[in-house]
């Protein structure tokens, strides 16, 4: 059996009280809160239905809970309850009656209701794709920051509204889910924390309920979050809080370093216990990873301690990224199977990710896990593009839908020549009446649509990507080859589903739900990882590679402010620290290219074995 270290058990066996544990990479702070658990319910008597246990993800709730199944021997003790702090709240509000199991919106329903809201405001022409995708993003930041936030956050963000139209959607789209007894998910804390200030009583049940609360990955949840733990907590403030400053990578959910100083701070007489003894990486693994955090300024001071020798790192420049994929394959084809199975490739984007899962596929190599695909918000436009198209062809030619592909390509029309519902063609002839190039032009495209409208759906599908010009307009959205065979791919099966004619549902949603099918693929159980950064959160490898870390990717292009600066260091130092024995960093330095700042002061090995 497994003997803790002398700074795990006094984490262990930590008594009545706020505490918080700043868990380091490889600490084992995983092992420390399935064995709290253990000591409260052996040594402290505490019945396991008060013990509440918070985790990030379902994921995590769901492997806490099966390790400490595995490792309690009295079954008595099963009924610990495991979480998420959303799914806790759900509960809460389904249990007192306050929302129903329909009540929690789809992505589809908020997309479609912001279309609505839009339309109604006179904005139909803002209600392409990105900017709905950038709405919902923005109504979810507002809502996580903090209780109070101000709609102020929004300006500047959403380019084509300004801050007073912003407030009036934001509104109406919350007006309208209260009308219609609907939530989002980001509602169930917000409710939760409403719902026990205006009912003490109800408050204190749950509190009476959850005696003891263990909250781990405590620098991931965000201020509304963090006010609800500790009204959950209260009176007693038996809140055991487990978390490092140093791996805060949720920013763009609300999430701050800044919420564990708070901690400290509310909590006058909280127990700190630093565990910073590594576990996992080499020696020299631990070193480099902390001469990259230590730069950063918001954080608490603290210093690491491997207690495994060694560990190796490679820092490598190469002109172009194909010479550097290539030199990623040759070492990872001179590997074992067993080699490659505990390797891992980590990356700043889904996009990278995708790329380098391909990549890997098309030379022979086994990627662990299911195909990845980008995520659903980088390819629905085409779906939203080919269903507006449709629409048009087979149902009424109405303005907003053809507003939605008119320029795409570009075809230098203006909104103007098609102002109103009615002879879109005739509008455009007229308004281009003394432009005989223009008119040639408007003629001919409306000539093709005319055409199109008499194929059968999937065969105008691919008259839209080879002759209306879409091909063109993918290929210039595209941000590499990669991704332009990607869009081509897209569109191909979107075609393909609709071999047997129109659907009765929403086009969109199906040519969505269709492509994501088709896309799924069988999930390999070994091979190579092929991650990002924020996916490897919490995973361990022997080998890994950090391919691309140049100016531009991290920190990103649009990084400026201190605060992101040092999220994006953050997320650096969390990538180094999934390796355990060999680290293989590499930049290039094509078109003009420069290595990323943070690579600053690491040492390491001069080539590549």
């Amino acid at each position: 059996m497994r003997t803790p270290s002398k700074i795990q058990k006094e984490a262990i066996q930590h008594l009545l009280g706020p505490a918080q544990v700043v868990a380091g990479p490889g600490s084992g702070k995983t092992y420390v809160i399935i064995q709290r658990i253990l000591y409260l319910l052996d040594h402290c008597q505490i019945s396991p239905d008060q013990i509440l246990v918070i985790t990030y993800t379902k994921a995590a709730a769901q492997e806490m809970q099966r390790r400490f199944e595995a490792e309690c021997k009295d079954t008595q003790n099963l009924g610990v309850n495991f979480g998420t702090l959303h799914g806790v709240c759900y509960r809460i509000l389904m249990d007192t009656g306050f929302c129903k199991k329909d009540s929690l919106t789809t992505e589809a329903q908020k997309r479609e209701l912001f279309k609505v809201l839009l339309g109604n405001m006179g904005l139909a022409e803002c209600t392409g794709h990105d900017m709905v995708t950038a709405l919902l993003h923005e109504v979810s930041r507002m809502k996580n920051l903090d209780p109070n936030a101000e709609m102020h956050i929004f300006k500047g963000r959403l380019p084509g509204l300004n801050e007073d139209q912003v407030k009036a959607l934001v509104q109406e789209y919350q007006r309208y889910l209260e009308e219609q007894g609907w939530i989002d998910f980001d509602d169930m804390i917000i409710k939760c924390l409403k719902l026990f200030r205006e009912q003490p009583a109800l408050q204190t049940r749950y509190q009476q309920r959850f005696t003891h609360i263990l909250a781990d990955e405590f620098q991931d949840i965000n201020a509304p979050q963090y006010e609800l733990l500790k009204l959950l907590a209260m009176p007693q403030n038996n809140l055991f809080v487990v978390g490092d400053d140093d791996q805060a990578i949720y920013g763009f959910r609300g999430a701050s370093p800044g919420i564990m100083r708070r901690f400290v701070q509310d909590y006058g007489s909280c127990r700190q216990i630093l565990m910073t003894e590594n576990y996992r990486s080499g020696q020299r693994i631990v070193k480099a990873a902390e001469e990259v955090i230590t730069k950063n300024q918001e954080r608490f001071p603290k210093s690491f301690f491997p207690i495994r020798e060694g560990g190796r790192i490679w820092l490598s420049c190469f002109e172009t990224r194909r010479e550097e994929a290539e030199s990623m394959l040759r070492l990872l084809n001179s590997m074992t199977d067993e080699e490659r199975n505990s390797s891992a490739i980590i990356l700043r984007t889904n996009l990278e990710a995708v790329h380098y899962h391909e990549l890997l596929r098309s030379e022979h190599i086994a990627v662990k896990g299911q195909k990845m695909e980008p995520h659903r918000d980088e390819f629905s436009f085409i779906t939203e593009d080919i269903s507006a198209y449709l629409s048009y062809l087979y149902h009424g030619r109405k303005r907003k839908d053809l507003l939605c592909f008119l320029n795409k390509p570009m075809r230098y029309f203006s909104r103007e020549a098609v102002a109103y519902e009615g002879d879109l063609r005739a509008q455009a002839l007229n308004y281009y009446r003394n432009n005989p190039e223009m008119k040639r032009r408007v003629e001919d495209f409306f000539d093709k649509l005319r055409l199109a409208s008499e194929m059968h759906p999937s065969v105008a599908v691919r008259f839209f990507f080879h002759v209306l010009g879409y091909e063109k307009y993918l290929k210039q959205k595209a941000r590499s080859p990669e991704e332009e065979k990607r869009y081509e791919r897209q569109v191909a099966e979107a075609a393909l589903a609709l071999k047997e004619g129109l659907p009765d549902e929403n086009t969109a949603s199906f040519l969505e739900h269709a492509v994501l099918k088709k896309n799924q693929d069988k999930k390999e159980p070994c091979g190579v990882e092929v991650i990002t950064m924020h996916g490897a959160k919490g995973l361990e490898f022997d080998q890994v590679f950090l391919p691309d870390l140049n100016e531009g990717v991290i920190p990103g292009k649009r990084i400026c402010d201190r605060q992101q600066l040092e999220e994006e260091r953050r997320l650096l130092y969390v990538a180094i620290t999934r390796a355990r024995n060999k680290l293989y960093l590499s930049y290039t330095k094509e078109r003009g290219r420069k290595r990323s700042r943070y690579l600053e002061g690491i040492s390491y090995l001069p080539s590549l074995p």
